[in-house]
Parts: C-alpha cells; structure tokens; sequence
C-alpha cells in the first residue's frame, strides 16, 4: 500500500479490512510495468475498475495505475468535495507511483481532475488524454446552475438517464448496468456542480 497523507492506498482486496480502521483510503490498483505510465481517473459515480478493458489492452507494454478516487468504489468520502481534493489525493499517488514518466487518461469529470493535476503537478506528466470530456465556452455557472437544477428535481431518474447514455452499444457486458446502479447510488453531496 502507498502511504498517502491523509489517505493510506490500497489494492481493492485491501482496502475494505483498512477501511474499518477508520482512517480514509484511497483504492489503487497497479498493473504491468514500462514507461510512460498510464494513470486513468474515472468520473463522477465510476471507478477504477471501468478502465479494465484498457488496462487490458496495454497492460502488457506499460505500467497501468487506476483508482477510486475518494467518494468512489472502494474509497472513503473526501475530505471536502471538490475538484482540487479530488487531485491532490491523486497527485499524492502519481508522485508515490515511481513513474519517470506518466501520461494521466482522464474520464468524464476525470478529465476535470487530471486539469487540475496538470496545473499543480506538472513534474513528470508527458501527456493528457480527455475522454468525453466537456469543455465549457461560455458561462460556467449557467452550466453548473442547469445541472444542480436537473438534480434538485428527480436526482434518481437524472442520473439514471445520464448515465445509461454514457456507454455505446457494444460496450462490455454489464458495464452500463454497474454504472447506472452505481450513479444511482453515488453519495448526493459528490453529484453538487
């Protein structure tokens, strides 16, 4: 496990036993090994699990690192729900992963958070890659008010919707259902814009 401040990271089978203890934990998997490292951040009611197709796929070449970040899978609540928490418990991982070289692969609101990593860590990052990520021209706030608008309303049958349109047909079997179930029961406080 990393030893993170204010998280202790573990492999998923490690951290439901560290979670009891009452300390906050960060859920980290490592896989493969090789230079530049993948680092994949998941979005809002993911994991890091939902990255295992391409930890599959380049696993063999490179050293791939996901996690839960806090709030998801099998991590503690974050400390404060916000973006900048969000990436400092990853940079805290990035800096302990032992990558030279490391390109962050960010997801959705992943994205949001690998900008955020970028801007406050560059040390060692050779490249970002946004996965449907939205990139905001115009008012922001407008933006977020609409968001916490559609939440207020019926939050379940938002976020269901939501998140079954994320996958395409093909996705892997039962992907889109562990998304959708797991959106749906995301922590309220994590879906606030």
């Amino acid at each position: 496990a990393l030893a993170l401040s204010g998280y202790e990271t573990h492999t998923a089978s490690d951290a439901a036993t560290a979670d009891t203890t009452g300390s906050r934990v960060m859920s980290t998997t490592v896989v493969g090994s090789g230079e530049p490292a993948l680092l994949f951040v998941h979005g809002v009611g993911c994991a890091g699990e939902d990255w295992k197709a391409q930890v599959a796929a380049f696993s063999n070449r490179y050293k791939c690192i996901t996690l839960d970040l806090p709030g998801h899978g099998a991590s503690s609540m974050p400390a404060e729900n916000s973006i900048a928490c969000l990436a400092e418990s990853v940079i805290q991982a990035k800096n302990e992963s032992g990558a030279n070289r490391i390109v962050l692969v960010g997801h959705s609101m992943g994205g949001r958070v690998i900008r955020e990593i970028y801007r406050r860590s560059p040390t060692n990052v050779v490249g970002l890659i946004f996965v449907d990520v939205a990139m905001y021209t115009g008012n922001l706030q407008d933006v977020l008010d609409r968001v916490n608008t559609q939440l207020a309303g019926d939050h379940d049958a938002y976020i269901r919707s939501m998140y079954a349109a994320m996958l395409v047909d093909g996705s892997e079997p039962g992907l889109r259902e562990r998304i959708v179930e797991r959106g749906a029961n995301l922590d309220k406080t994590l879906c606030q814009a």
